[in-house]
Order: structure tokens, then sequence, then C-alpha cells
């Protein structure tokens, strides 16, 4: 992706620092995402994606322009219950090898 613009995302969890778990990982593969805690999202409007571990129906109004939340879990079902995620947002699940 040289020469685009970077897919912005944030972490999502009232419980796990999610940051602290992949934030590593994901720096070191690049500069092409830009993954943030909330409170370090100055643009929400850029927030493309969220990777998440029980995030409350609130987490997600803060970003009009979401297309994927991503859980970390073994399931996704925490985000197909979430009402505060529309049938719009894809869902996904990490797999994570550790």
């Amino acid at each position: 992706m040289t020469g685009s613009s970077p897919v912005h995302g944030v972490y999502l969890s009232p419980m796990l620092d999610l940051e602290g778990l992949y934030g590593n990982a994901i720096t070191s593969a690049g500069q092409d995402v830009v993954l943030r805690r909330p409170e370090q999202v100055s643009d929400p409007d850029r927030v493309r994606f969220a990777v998440c571990w029980l995030p409350t129906a609130e987490s997600f109004k803060t970003y009009p322009n979401l297309e994927l939340a991503m859980s970390i879990g073994a399931g996704v079902n925490d985000l197909l219950d979430n009402p505060g995620l529309g049938p719009e947002i894809a869902i996904a699940r990490v797999r994570d090898p550790h």
C-alpha cells in the first residue's frame, strides 16, 4: 500500500489492554495500519475497524464510518449480540497463534 493513506482502527475493550497485547505486532508490521486507543483517536470519522474484547454498545457510537469489528475471543457472539453494532458492520475473529 505504498503511497496510499493508512487504514485507521481503534482498540475497544473496557477491561483488557489490547494495545499492550497487539500493539507491537501491528506497529512492527508497517505503516499501512494506524490503531489507537479511543482517547488517542483525533478524528473518529477516519476509523474503519475496531479490535474488540467485550465492548459496550456505547463503544461504537463515536465511529460513524466503522466497517469491521474484530473479536479477539474464541467466538464472535459478544459482537453479534451487541446492540451498538448495526447489520452493515462486518464481524470477524482475530486468530492469534499465541
